[in-house]
């Protein structure tokens, strides 16, 4: 895929297009309401009969703030501490520039059941040590509890089987998902 650049063809332009009519994605406990949006991924799928673009993408762990120390303790807030872990697919139409979110696909556990959130999922040790998390907190300051599962998820690939590989920031992990 990142082959090799073909500057012949002419240097590569950027266009932005606004991605209107976004979903609610939750409401806060402020009462504050969350667009879909926060995409971290971004997998090109083919293109529809009628010439649109068809893409699959993946919002990062969920809304959430930048983390602040309290002591040596680093805590992050998460605005919807209950947010679960989505694959989004939609369409780009290259005449009327419009973007189309065409499928949610929420994410689940092993047994089916049981959502993946974006929550911090491990904590072995002391803060600032491997394989321990920032601890995640609601907009009031209150603890939130870890998701052993929980995915910080970044990248997305369809694997030909139909199935879907993430990575999670978190640490290095991938999830396959059916």
């Amino acid at each position: 895929p990142l082959g090799t650049k073909d500057w012949g063809r002419g240097l590569p332009r950027l266009e932005k297009h606004t991605f209107d009519n976004r979903p609610l994605l939750g409401t806060t406990a402020a009462g504050q309401e969350i667009l879909l949006g926060g995409f971290s991924s971004l997998w090109f799928e083919g293109m529809t009969s009628d010439g649109k673009m068809k893409f699959l993408t993946n919002p990062d762990r969920g809304p959430n703030a930048e983390p602040f120390n309290i002591g040596v303790i680093l805590k992050r807030p998460f605005a919807l501490p209950n947010y679960q872990a989505r694959l989004v697919r939609f369409e780009f139409d290259t005449t009327s520039k419009a973007i189309t979110i065409t499928q949610q696909l929420p994410l689940f556990r092993p047994d089916g059941t049981t959502p993946i959130s974006g929550r911090p999922n491990l904590q072995a040790q002391a803060q600032g040590l491997a394989y321990t998390d920032e601890f995640g907190i609601d907009l009031y300051g209150n603890p939130i509890a870890n998701d052993e599962l929980g995915g910080d998820l970044e990248g997305v690939v369809v694997a030909p089987d139909g199935s879907f590989y993430l990575v999670d920031e978190y640490r290095p992990a991938i999830y396959n998902f059916d």
